[in-house]
């Protein structure tokens, strides 16, 4: 019994790679578009390189038919050997004797008929021996019945010649009874023979449907072998397929270390962009230091103003009691209206120095704006880092894969090698043992089922290649798909933040311009303030004593109280620098810890591109190793020709064992040698595993950094959005201040009754100075407005995109559900394919044992080595019409090597024969032609 081949192992390990090629497909659209569309091509072409082969081995095997024919005409070829070369040979089919077994069969079918019909008859004669042997006993019954009535009634008056009669009567009766008893048991005994002969047709007859199995399963057992020469040459293929695929990886890797590289000098450029807005805000605060210093200047002017009046108040209070002169009058009343118009000159500069604050204060909002973006461009780059992470990570679990895969494969090939050897020698002894049997004959028709089988087997790769284009050709359509979707997503998102942009950007020159016509106001007011004022000083100076005295209480009243407010104003300004100055101290030391972690990740980054750099420069030379590999294995299997074998078979019959023997020793070699290199190969995978766990252990480093540095960047965040909360607070305070002033000046107008037409004056401008508050207070409202439409913008932004990635996802799984559902598919359709296969492996180990016991029987020695030499030639035609490939024509090689080394052998016994036979009977016409 032939062993089955291990057909379940191999459809396994397919699966496994089709599941692997989708994943990869899955990972990698855009990378296997190209790959898929050229192995297509390859495909084809092989595909078209097999038929033109096959046509041409048809054409040579015509040709050679047409050449026998005439040499089984010709009497001069019958002494003669033929020599075949080996382009012309003629073609071997396994099927040959199912006519022979079909004949068998029907010559026992009818035996067994003829069999029955004659049982048939005995039981029918049974029967009618039964029913006469009953009506004799009821003739018996009447019989005695009659002499009993006789004697009766005669009362033993009975003559003698009766008795006689009556006895002779009974003999006779007798007789016929054991007569029939003898031949029912005749009959009996020819039922058993009969009986036994059925059974052992029915034996005969199992053992040739055996054998016919047999037989069967041996033709299967062929096809099978070669549609595993056949997958071999596809996992050939594949091979090749990974080493390309492998290249493309460290290309690409090359390509993501290279804008590492690119994103890593981008973020230094951002850094030292954020460095130099610190500096401009280390000027701005300088420029607030010396506007206090300024500040505290005019605070003393003050102090010398109110020293001055109460100089003056005491010189009053002395010319009260004294009357002094008028010319002392007018001099105080020059110097009250000197004082004055420096209170006024205070006053304005009070104003353009709130009006800068303002301006200040807005500067500081655009810088707070500046940072909130350049925080979101920080995060944006976290998010690209943390992508590209990811990407690395992925290609490193490809390059695990696609390693694995070539363990595996490695792997998968030395078993199916070394089983293929096993099964190769099976049948090469099955086949000299099939030679005896076979007739010239039987070869058109052998020729017929092959040609039957051939087709089969064209019929099944071309509606494998078929359903592989359309499964291609889904994914394509899946991918184009799912990139439109992106394009579309990618322009809406254009589109929003084009609108967005363009929308802010409208605002924000709507408000500049607001902005602009609101100090136009404030200018045009200031000057008006400035002219009612020169005018309130000259009416002042006509004013008289009584005037003066109230004006000089409320101008006392109304310094103490700005004294107190100067006060205030510079605790609170104390307070702030002090702030200040902590958190740009705070800035700068963040700003050298992340100037510091930013040099370890670049130096991290070096390594992990040196360590990364000298990963590919193993896996190159890997590839050049399998490649290497790969040659000699081909080499190896090229060196032993076909053609060379057969006529050193036939010129050199003696030497060939020993070739033989070569050949095997360097066939082991060559395993041994395999064997090693794989064990080497295994060696260098462990340690690019152990490079890899590396990288791994950096890379969570790495990421365990860059949750600190996001952590800091946070802080930093919340400390922006703190300070802007007391900024918020501090414009507060100012126009608490702002209307505390107001109030003030409205004293002011209220103390001067006299005047009416100037208080009349003085009121509009103070509605005026309301509108204005009332402008600020909407365009204040304006921006709150604004600000909360574009918070909203931006969450319904980020709503989109996560509606879009759950859309995304929920496209990703379905695509690989229906991948799934395929794969289970193909498994059942594999399992099918399976039963029928090991059915056939049934029939064909049936037919083997039928085949084997025929060939005792048949043909004599002459006959056996001329059909021999012609089954190997057609055995080799066949193995290379069906196999496809550098790698399938290697394997027929050595079947043809040690087919011939078989053939070596049986050739010395035939000879033996004939130089036998040649010595017992004389040489005649008949003997040659047996000979031959």
């Amino acid at each position: 019994m032939v062993p089955k081949n291990p057909v379940s192992d191999i459809n396994t390990l397919v699966l496994k790679q089709y599941k692997i090629m989708y994943e990869e497909i899955c990972l990698r659209f855009k990378s296997e578009k190209e790959t898929q569309a050229k192995e297509l091509e390859i495909l084809k072409d092989k595909y078209d390189n097999l038929q033109k082969r096959w046509e041409t081995l048809n054409q040579l095997k015509d040709k050679f038919d047409a050449k026998l024919k005439q040499d089984t005409n010709d009497p001069k070829s019958l002494n003669q050997v033929h020599k075949t070369s080996g382009h012309q040979q003629t073609n071997f089919q396994p099927n040959s004797e199912k006519q022979l077994f079909f004949t068998q069969i029907q010559q026992l079918n009818d035996q067994i008929a003829k069999q029955k019909k004659q049982i048939q008859e005995l039981n029918d004669k049974n029967e009618k021996h039964s029913i006469d042997n009953k009506k004799l006993e009821i003739e018996n019954k009447k019989y005695s019945e009659q002499l009993n009535q006789i004697r009766k009634s005669s009362n033993h008056k009975i003559n003698d010649q009766q008795i006689l009669q009556y006895e002779d009567n009974i003999q006779k009766f007798i007789q016929t009874i054991e007569d029939m008893k003898n031949e029912k048991n005749n009959n009996e005994k020819l039922i058993e023979k009969l009986t036994k002969e059925n059974q052992v047709l029915y034996q005969t007859n199992d053992e040739l449907k055996k054998k016919h199995h047999e037989h069967d399963k041996n033709q299967q057992q062929k096809n099978q072998f070669q549609l595993q020469l056949s997958e071999l040459g596809l996992k050939n293929s594949q091979l090749e397929k990974l080493v390309k695929d492998l290249e493309k990886q460290q290309q690409y890797q090359q390509d993501l270390a290279q804008q590492n590289a690119k994103q890593m000098e981008d973020k230094q450029q951002e850094i030292q962009i954020l460095q130099q807005k610190n500096q401009e805000y280390q000027k701005e605060l300088q420029n607030l230091n010396q506007l206090q210093i300024v500040y505290n200047e005019q605070q003393q002017q003050l102090q010398h103003l109110a020293d001055v009046i109460q100089q003056l108040e005491k010189k009053l209070s002395e010319s009260a009691n004294q009357k002094s002169n008028e010319s002392e009058k007018k001099q105080q009343q020059q110097k009250y209206d000197d004082l004055y118009q420096q209170y006024t000159e205070l006053q304005t500069q009070d104003i353009m120095k709130q009006e800068w604050l303002n301006l200040q204060k807005s500067q500081l909002e655009d810088i707070k704006q500046e940072n909130e973006q350049l925080n979101h461009r920080i995060e944006e780059l976290q998010q690209q880092n943390t992508l590209l992470i990811g990407q690395l990570e992925s290609q490193k679990d490809d390059t695990r894969l696609t390693l694995s895969q070539l363990q595996d494969q490695v792997n998968s090939y030395e078993h199916i090698v070394s089983d293929k050897n096993q099964e190769i020698q099976q049948l090469n002894l099955e086949i000299s043992k099939q030679k005896f049997n076979l007739k010239n004959d039987d070869y058109e028709e052998k020729i017929k089922q092959l040609k039957t089988q051939y087709e089969k087997s064209e019929s099944e790769s071309k509606m494998k290649i078929e359903w592989m284009e359309i499964q291609n050709t889904e994914l394509e359509e899946t991918i184009n798909e799912y990139e439109k979707k992106i394009s579309n997503f990618v322009e809406q998102l254009s589109q929003l933040s084009k609108i967005n942009s363009e929308d802010n950007s409208e605002k924000i020159v709507e408000l500049q311009e607001h902005l602009k016509q609101y100090e136009l106001i404030v200018n045009n007011k200031n000057i008006e303030i400035d002219e009612l004022k020169k005018q309130i000083n000259e009416i002042n100076k006509k004013q008289s004593d009584e005037d003066f005295e109230k004006k000089f209480l409320n101008l006392q009243t109304q310094y103490e109280k700005l004294e107190t407010e100067n006060q205030m104003k510079q605790q609170w300004q104390n307070i702030q620098e002090e702030e200040q100055q902590e958190q740009v101290n705070q800035l700068n030391a963040q700003i050298d810890k992340l100037n510091d972690e930013l040099s370890q990740t670049q130096n991290l980054n070096q390594k992990l591109q040196n360590t990364l750099q000298q990963e590919n420069e193993k896996n190159e030379q890997l590839i050049k190793q399998s490649q290497q590999q790969l040659l000699d294995i081909q080499n190896s299997f090229n060196s032993g020709n076909i053609k060379n074998a057969l006529r050193k078979s036939i010129k050199k019959e003696e030497s060939f064992e020993e070739e033989a023997n070569t050949k095997k020793n360097q066939d082991e070699q060559c395993v041994n040698d395999l064997k090693d290199k794989i064990i080497a190969l295994n060696e260098e995978l462990g340690e690019y595993e152990e490079n890899q766990i590396n990288l791994q252990q950096q890379i969570t480093q790495l990421t365990e950094q860059k949750n600190k540095i996001q952590s800091q960047y946070e802080e930093m965040y919340n400390y922006y959005s703190k300070a802007y909360d007391q900024v918020q607070d501090l414009t507060v305070q100012v126009e608490d201040l702002k209307k505390i002033i107001l109030d003030k000046e409205n004293q002011i107008v209220e103390n001067q009754y006299q005047i009416q037409q100037l208080e009349e004056q003085l009121l509009q401008m103070n509605e005026i100075n309301k509108d204005a508050i009332n402008e600020n207070q909407d365009i204040n409202e304006m921006k709150a407005f604004y600000e909360q439409k574009f918070l909203e913008q931006g969450t319904l932004i980020q709503n989109l995109q996560q509606q879009l990635e759950q859309t995304s996802d929920q496209d990703y799984y379905q695509k690989m559900n229906k991948i799934l559902q395929e794969n289970e598919e193909l498994r059942q359709l594999r399992s099918e394919n399976q039963e029928e296969l090991n059915r056939k492996d049934q029939m064909i180990e049936e037919l083997q044992l039928q085949m084997l016991t025929q060939s005792q029987v048949t043909g004599s020695s002459d006959l056996q080595e001329r059909k021999r030499r012609q089954e190997l030639l057609e055995k080799v035609k066949e193995d290379k019409s069906d196999i496809s490939g550098s790698s399938n024509e290697q394997l027929i090689q050595k079947i043809g090597n040690q087919s011939n080394g078989e053939s070596a052998k049986q050739s010395l016994k035939l000879d033996n024969t004939q130089d036998l036979s040649k010595s017992s009977k004389p040489k005649s016409a008949k003997s040659l032609d047996f000979q031959e």
